[in-house]
């Protein structure tokens, strides 16, 4: 190879250099760009959860308060039974 070939090549290699430098250079710039959108995606599906965990607290409680209530009402019901029947009973 003499030196004018050998030119040619460093040059061609220097292109392919340049080439692949802009190409990752483009890549890197849309690489941050997804990172950045994903960024946003997860802070907002990070609020999201936060909100969603509240409202099942709510639910939970409420669900809990419910369940209190019934039971309450179960009992009212069995006494007001106990004492129909007692009524009952007297008047027989």
């Amino acid at each position: 190879m003499n030196n004018d070939e050998l030119r040619a090549s460093i040059a061609e290699l220097r292109e392919l250099m340049r080439v692949n430098h802009d190409s990752l250079h483009a890549n890197l710039g849309e690489l941050f760009e997804s990172i950045q959108l994903h960024d946003r995606q997860i802070a907002e599906i990070s609020a999201q959860i936060a909100t969603n965990s509240g409202q099942i607290a709510q639910l939970i409680t409420a669900a809990r308060q419910d369940g209190e209530a019934i039971r309450a009402l179960a009992r009212m019901v069995e006494s007001h039974e106990r004492r129909i029947r007692g009524l009952e009973g007297e008047q027989q």
